[in-house]
């Protein structure tokens, strides 16, 4: 009767093997994005350059999220902080007890930019080889941006040519020499 068991499972086992799911993992056409598509309008490429604002790595705090300065100090920290400042305790500045500065608040310590703990923060060569890719595909499609005035096309190209530019002195300042990459890979 085990022996029984143990068969009908290995048949089982190899019958549900062969059970394909093509269909559900199949895209439908209509799911997916023409490249034409992005670059129809200023708002879809805009909407596209957009992305590597976010692959730049913020030292301070180890991580990609450099826009939480643009915060007021009320909106981003509360009114802990603005009241702390407001009656003259200033010294929190200096202990960080409040300071957003030199936190890696992902972490909640101090912030580290050296390889002791490269595996917590952000891969700059990962991410400034995705921008310098995204970078690439922008200045490559170019020729696609045809319901774009003449500015628009230039504000969209310029952040593409300075960010790749960007994203290469990043990977120069931690590796060294690195080879000018011109084309989409």
């Amino acid at each position: 009767m085990k022996n029984f068991i143990l068969r009908l499972f290995l048949v089982l086992s190899l019958l549900l093997l062969t059970v394909s799911c093509e269909e559900y993992l199949d895209i439908a056409p209509e799911a997916e994005i023409d490249i034409t598509d992005v670059f129809a309008t200023f708002q879809s490429s805009q909407g596209f350059v957009e992305e590597m604002y976010n692959l730049v790595v913020e030292y301070g705090t180890s991580g990609h999220s450099f826009q939480d300065y643009t915060f007021g100090d009320d909106s981003y920290r509360g009114s802990q902080f603005s009241g702390a400042v407001d009656r003259g305790q200033l010294d929190n500045w200096v202990s960080q007890r409040f300071a957003y500065l030199g936190k890696n608040t992902h972490q909640g310590q101090d912030g580290d930019t050296n390889n002791a703990e490269a595996r917590k923060r952000p891969r700059i060569w990962r991410g400034s080889m995705l921008g310098i890719r995204k970078a690439n595909i922008v200045i490559a499609n170019q020729d696609l941006m045809v319901g774009l005035t003449p500015v628009e096309k230039n504000v969209i190209l310029g952040q593409a040519y300075f960010f790749r530019a960007f994203f290469h002195n990043e990977i120069m300042k931690f590796w060294g020499r690195f080879p000018h990459i011109t084309e989409v890979y």
